[in-house]
């Protein structure tokens, strides 16, 4: 997690960059969130969305382990998560799976902190629908919850 409030956008950029001298991305990447979170200032999502994309792979992408199914080994990931630089292969599968199932994978996400990948990926879904039909209803109005 970031190492201060959201308060002031300037410190937390001065920590990522303090935090990619170091190599530590993901605590960078945290670092951008929060100054996102406090400013919403467009460039930043673009920087949180290309940092993100370089955190995501080093991480290992969601998959069942054992007898676990994709859904129990997406919310085990998203209980195990500690910093937003571990949601991005979380968000990469919100969308791969049943209606229903995407629409408990996105309440669960209700509360987190924003992050603007999230909040493009929901404007994207809404954009490409990829639940046509009767069947995406219940996903739908839980995203429009979440916009």
């Amino acid at each position: 997690m970031a190492s201060r409030k959201a308060t002031d956008p300037a410190a937390q950029l001065e920590a990522a960059l303090a935090a990619l001298a170091r190599g530590a991305r993901g605590q960078a990447l945290d670092e951008l969130l929060e100054a996102w979170r406090a400013s919403r200032a467009p460039e930043l999502a673009e920087l949180v969305q290309e940092l993100g994309e370089r955190c995501d792979a080093s991480l290992a992408p969601v998959a069942p382990v054992g007898s676990q199914s994709m859904q129990q080994a997406w919310l085990a990931r998203l209980d195990a998560a500690r910093s937003g630089a571990e949601l991005g292969p979380l968000y990469a599968v919100l969308t791969d799976t049943r209606p229903s199932l995407a629409q408990s994978r996105l309440a669960r996400l209700r509360g987190r902190p924003a992050d603007p990948r999230l909040a493009a990926l929901l404007v994207r879904a809404l954009r490409e629908l990829p639940f046509p039909g009767p069947g995406g209803r219940g996903f739908f109005v839980e995203l429009v919850r979440q916009l």
